[in-house]
């Protein structure tokens, strides 16, 4: 089959693709079809000529991992079946981590912690894998319903726990996670604030606790819902990108690879949020 050669098509303007769509419509107006969004509009359709965005945050190329979780009902035979099956990360509540006591678990597939870590925690993963206990873990999940609900300062202990025994040294990957709060029926635009707003006051907490921005941004990771609102779903994780971007700038970072950041997406449970968009 030959290539197909575009210039043999006539181009059209902005204004004539818009007469063109009406004509399809049969004369009803355009705002029929466009996708509505709080007070946002969009069209249904791109033109080369549309307005193109005012950021210049890229997305970086990453590999990919795959992740699974256990549950604190989990046994530790189903937990080993997870582990054999070639998983790179694995999700563990930090309530269960007497599940991974007696597991094969290899040294290159790193542990996320699920909830509040305390103390406790901790003495428990040291028992458990010994000296190396530290390098065993990739990250930390902070689920940001959790973290709003609860005691504030319970969580901040904690994370002030695991910032001081992990040191400059190595520090895991903190997750603001906010699948849960859009679970819960929170619309699209209030995941992306909540989320925004709960790692701008963790990167605050890092930097209290001494690490450079650089450091601290290189630290935070985000998690989102994905939900029904198809085209709006497709565009969050890149406004996430840009927004965070558009914070870490205003602190001068020492290096421009620290305005990306890293984005995990979840399916949500709910077809539609509580407060649906019409």
């Amino acid at each position: 089959m030959g290539k197909l050669d575009f210039t043999e098509f006539n181009s059209f303007s902005i204004d004539e693709w818009r007469t063109l769509a009406s004509k399809e419509l049969k004369n009803r107006p355009l705002s029929e079809i466009e996708w509505n969004f709080g007070d946002e509009s969009f069209e249904p359709f791109q033109h080369a000529l549309s307005p193109t965005s005012e950021f210049s945050i890229s997305k970086p190329a990453l590999g990919w991992k795959i992740r699974q979780d256990i549950s604190s009902q989990s046994t530790r035979g189903n937990a080993q079946k997870v582990i054999d099956g070639g998983v790179d990360l694995l999700g563990v509540p930090s309530s269960a981590l007497t599940i991974l006591d007696g597991l094969d678990l290899p040294e290159d597939t790193k542990l996320i912690l699920k909830g509040t870590v305390d103390q406790k925690s901790l003495i428990k993963l040291e028992d458990i894998f010994g000296e190396t206990w530290k390098k065993r873990i990739a990250g930390v999940d902070l689920d940001v319903w959790s973290f709003e609900q609860l005691d504030q300062e319970v969580e901040k202990e904690a994370i002030g726990i695991l910032l001081t025994t992990f040191g400059n040294d190595y520090v895991p990957r903190f997750t603001i996670n906010t699948v849960a709060l859009r679970n819960q029926g929170a619309t699209l635009e209030q995941e992306l604030v909540f989320g925004l707003c709960a790692g701008h006051e963790f990167l605050l907490m890092l930097l209290e606790n001494g690490y450079s921005l650089d450091q601290a941004s290189a630290m935070i990771h985000f998690k989102i819902g994905t939900g029904s609102e198809y085209y709006l779903e497709l565009v969050k994780p890149r406004v996430l990108r840009q927004l965070w971007g558009v914070i870490i700038k205003e602190y001068a970072p020492d290096h421009a690879c620290s305005v990306n950041t890293s984005i995990t997406a979840e399916t949500t449970k709910w077809n539609k949020p509580a407060v649906d968009v019409k």
